[in-house]
């Protein structure tokens, strides 16, 4: 005998609307919104130029500075060459008041940059700047008590004497030198400005550790000469007075704090002094950055503009060990879409959907991709995604997690009660690649109830089945229960799929004996007797159809007591009549308020 079960749509459709998580991207994309994925990557920093990463590990080797030096900058030479004598240095930044003191020695003046004399300082006096309605004003202070006072339209010079260091006051870093207090137009905020001979500044340069090979501070001498030099002729922040700052992006300058604390590092700068990379005879802008990845990048797919020769992209194999040689970035989609937020340009346009490279340079460096999402996608440049995402560099791929697509229940409503119909939920579903699979069972207050195993799974169609029993081998109470299935990839990617299932054991063991009636009064399988068992009590209907699907006969329609029920039917319609030869159909439907089953069955009726 074979019975349907007919599923209630209804109540599953209200849970669903309730409970389901807003996160869930969709079946377009095959991906949860709690999916997880790995960025991979390569290096850190643009890529262009020297890679110092490797200026260590071949300087420990025994390659000679020089030969470094041209190894990356192809086409290039090191010599001496008459250079710009001083640069200027943004040191501090601040949209307020910069003071200034002396830090090592004793006498300092205060001038305007035209020249004129505003103060005289000395030990314990401090000299504060700050601009306001189109001037500045100078204090003079002296155990934090003013004793000066000046107003100047022309930005403020602090000059040393002989043997002194200044300090600025509100970071406390030293350096020598004058230091220039001015408004930056570019940025909007008053600058330090530390206007340095070159050959000193080289001296407080904290790029690299006084612990590196001596070589190696050779090639760093060398290199932050060239770039100083450089940009003193050709200023990259110019709308804000100096030439460079003092951070990474230009080059990390400590000052005289790092100096007398870095003997190897001064010697070196004496060892080479003068000499700078040249190409063909000119001076020319010599970028370095931490760790290429095995390969430098060319500069025109970094910057823009025309190639340059001595920046073309080389690879090396002395770039690791190094802990930026590779490296990964797990991530939520969750966590992605947030930081993806943080730009206009990068923000997702519905839920994610993944990633496509579109161009590179000539190392594998993402030069421009699309960001997919269900709502469409945008057009960014790798630096923007490195930045928005806080990568290490725009060498980067996209491990995505298996997707999972094609979900299906069936049945949707089971009943695990041993009956041999629907005693188990299966769950199907696609898979892009190979994974291992698991599963967990929840209720509909979001609590897990129980974790099965983990398989191995070949990539294509597969299923899950559920018993409907706890951890213990109990079976659970009658419930709306979420299968939520974790397929992972050999990275620990994450991706998840879930479908509802109706655990109902309100009504089972539902059967017809026999199965043919020959209802001629002759005593042998004149009857059928319909029987189930209900859970608990229900309101119970049974009725016979003919294959029309015309009501032929009501058996009960009222409550019924938990328990095993038998009904007989005789074969005759409701007027007592003994129905035509045929198959016909029973119904038994079960409904205690809360779940509402149905289960059918074929009695065939015959002459003889």
């Amino acid at each position: 005998m074979r019975f349907t079960k007919t599923l209630v749509t209804g109540a599953i459709a209200t849970l669903l609307a309730v409970t389901v998580p807003t996160a869930v991207a969709g079946a377009d994309t095959g991906y949860a919104g709690n999916s997880s994925l790995t960025i991979t990557g390569r290096g850190r920093a643009h890529g262009v130029g020297l890679c110092m990463a490797s200026v260590g590990n071949m300087a420990r080797a025994g390659y000679s500075y020089s030969y470094i030096l041209q190894y990356f900058y192809r086409g290039t030479r090191v010599r001496y060459k008459r250079l710009p004598r001083t640069v200027r240095v943004g040191v501090y930044k601040r949209n307020g008041a910069i003071s200034v003191a002396r830090g090592v020695g004793n006498y300092f003046s205060v001038r305007t940059t035209t020249g004129r004399l505003l103060f005289r300082g000395g030990g314990g006096r401090v000299v504060t700047v700050y601009r306001s309605s189109g001037a500045y004003t100078v204090l003079l202070k002296k155990s934090g008590t003013t004793i000066g006072s000046r107003r100047s339209t022309a930005p403020i010079r602090v000059v040393p004497g002989r043997g002194t260091i200044l300090k600025v006051v509100n970071d406390g870093q030293l350096y020598r030198g004058n230091i220039d207090l001015r408004y930056g137009w570019g940025s909007r905020a008053m600058w330090a400005i530390n206007t340095v001979a070159i050959e000193h500044y080289l001296r407080g340069i904290g790029e690299e550790p006084e612990s590196w090979p001596y070589t190696g501070l050779k090639v760093l001498a060398v290199v932050s000469r060239g770039y100083a030099a450089y940009r003193a002729l050709n200023p990259k922040h110019a709308s804000d007075g100096f030439a460079i700052c003092n951070t990474g992006d230009c080059q990390a300058y400590v000052g005289y704090n790092y100096e007398r604390r870095a003997p190897r590092l001064r010697s070196a700068v004496i060892g080479t002094r003068g000499r700078v990379v040249t190409y063909r005879g000119s001076l020319v802008v010599t970028p370095y950055f931490s760790n290429s990845g095995g390969r430098t990048e060319s500069i025109q797919y970094v910057w823009g503009g025309s190639a340059k020769p001595w920046l073309r992209a080389v690879t090396t194999r002395w770039a690791k060990p190094h802990a930026a040689y590779s490296w990964t970035v797990p991530l939520t989609f969750s966590q992605l879409e947030i930081r993806l937020a943080r730009s206009s340009a990068t923000k997702l346009r519905g839920d994610l959907a993944g990633f496509t490279i579109l161009s590179t340079g000539a190392s594998p460096r993402v030069r421009s991709m699309r960001i997919n999402g269900t709502g469409g996608y945008r057009t960014v440049s790798g630096e923007q995604f490195r930045s928005v995402v806080s990568l290490q560099s725009t060498w980067f791929r996209f491990d995505m997690p298996p997707k999972i697509t094609s979900m299906s229940a069936s049945p949707r409503e089971f009943s695990p009660d041993g009956d041999g119909v629907d005693d188990l939920a299966r769950m199907y579903f696609t898979i892009s690649e190979n994974a291992t699979v698991d599963y967990g069972i929840y209720n509909t207050s979001g609590a897990r109830l129980l974790s099965n195993g983990s398989w191995s799974r070949n990539a294509g169609r597969t299923s899950l089945t559920w018993d409907g029993k706890d951890a213990s081998g109990n079976t659970m109470a009658d419930g709306y229960y979420r299968m939520l299935v974790c397929a992972q990839d050999w990275r620990k990617n994450k991706n998840y799929g879930w479908q509802w299932f109706t655990l109902n054991r309100l009504l089972g063991f539902v059967s017809s004996q026999p199965t043919t009636i020959t209802p001629n009064a002759d005593g042998v399988d004149d009857t059928a007797t319909v029987s189930f068992r209900l859970a608990r009590q229900a309101t119970v209907n049974v009725h016979i159809d003919d294959a029309s699907g015309t009501l032929v006969r009501t058996l009960t329609n009222g409550t019924r007591d938990a328990g095993v029920a038998q009904l007989d039917w005789d074969g005759k319609d409701a007027a007592g009549n003994v129905v035509a030869p045929g198959t016909y159909r029973y119904t038994v439907t079960a409904d205690d308020g809360t779940f509402s089953t149905t289960r059918t069955g074929n009695i065939v009726v015959s002459a003889s």
